[in-house]
């Protein structure tokens, strides 16, 4: 089997030369992605060109299309025949583990190799800070514990190469899609410890923007995860600040007939609640807008609203102030909403992501 070293690179340093000619070395076909680097740069991959095939964007598109599109290549030349480990260009993975990580993944077929760091205080505060919060959220989200969710040192044989074109992000976010993906779809997931080489404290070689990529991590995550309750509750947050504010408008002009929360709670929930449906479909249930549905829809948001109206009033007479009684009518109930909507209105509408194995 044949075994390749894809490097995606973007503005890259000298380091990108010695790399490749380490990595030809030790016996690796090299594939460079060139991902839109300025021209300036041009002089190490012409460089990296004596050792290495060098693809390039026209424009920079992201780690993760740099990663897809080498792996394309090297699927073409080889019709699933090889094995590739993905090594970052800024020389933080060294050649001699980029080897082991990619005879691991020879070993094991079908298995998803991660080359992870230790945590410890030699990595920089940023990179550990961020390790850690990911690490607790994918375990929580995908119940895979990973020790270093955010290696770029990976390594799969030719059996995942489809499952990880198919996997959506385009920057970061592709490679912490890919392992949610792959976790969610029970592929083995290895791990071997490898050293980690860092520039300075803050890791300034580091292209990561701390807050803009990590929401796409992070919300990458979310989306992969595959998990409808979380999703319905970001719906009903979103549904509740519009019946909440909807609630305040209209109660601050009936509050002073008899029952006039009731009256603001139900003026409020009839436009909250068409929001509320089209959310539900589109974003929750992955289902289009139906009379069927939305009748059913309706007749449960009837029966919520006059259940939540009973359980508003009752909080409201044990003497907890009218807003604050509103805020626990809302979770008192939303458990059981989730609940009849998720297994009867919309049973069986929602599939799924899964990642497709050979």
């Amino acid at each position: 089997m044949r075994i390749y070293a894809l490097i995606p690179a973007y503005q890259p340093g000298e380091r990108l030369v010695s790399l490749a000619e380490e990595l030809v070395r030790l016996g690796f076909s090299v594939v460079v992605v060139n991902d839109g680097s300025s021209p300036d740069k041009q002089p190490y991959f012409d460089g990296a060109s004596k050792y290495a095939e060098v693809l390039a964007h026209p424009r920079n598109m992201g780690k993760g299309a740099a990663i897809k599109t080498g792996i394309r290549h090297i699927a073409k030349k080889q019709a699933g025949g090889a094995a590739i480990v993905v090594v970052d260009c800024d020389g933080q993975h060294l050649p001699a583990d980029a080897l082991r990580v990619a005879n691991e993944a020879v070993a094991h077929p079908g298995s998803y190799v991660l080359g992870v760091r230790s945590v410890g205080q030699k990595m920089p505060l940023r990179s550990r800070f961020g390790n850690t919060v990911t690490r607790v959220v994918f375990k929580l989200l995908s119940g895979v514990y990973v020790s270093d969710t955010q290696t770029g040192l990976r390594a799969f044989d030719g059996s995942l190469f489809e499952s990880l074109l198919e996997i959506e992000g385009e920057r970061y976010e592709y490679e912490i899609n890919a392992l949610m993906r792959l976790a969610k779809a029970r592929v083995p997931i290895c791990e071997v410890p490898i050293e980690t080489i860092y520039h300075d404290r803050k890791n300034s070689v580091s292209h990561f923007r701390t807050f803009a990529d990590s929401y796409r991590v992070y919300a990458g995550m979310l989306r992969a995860a595959d998990m409808p309750m979380l999703r319905f509750f970001v719906c009903s947050l979103l549904s509740f600040c519009v019946d909440f504010i909807l609630f305040n408008i209209f109660l601050s002009m009936f509050e002073h007939l008899p029952f006039g929360e009731v009256i603001s709670n139900v003026a409020a929930r009839v436009f909250s609640g068409a929001f509320n449906y089209k959310l539900n479909c589109d974003f929750v249930f992955h289902t289009k807008t139906s009379p069927k549905t939305f009748f059913e829809y309706a007749a449960l948001a009837v029966a919520i609203l006059l259940l939540n109206s009973v359980v508003l009033v009752v909080y409201t007479r044990l003497g907890i102030s009218t807003r604050v009684a509103k805020l626990l009518s809302e979770l008192t109930l939303f458990v059981i909403s989730f609940t009849v909507q998720r297994f009867a209105i919309f049973k069986n509408k929602h599939s799924p992501a899964q990642v497709k194995r050979k």
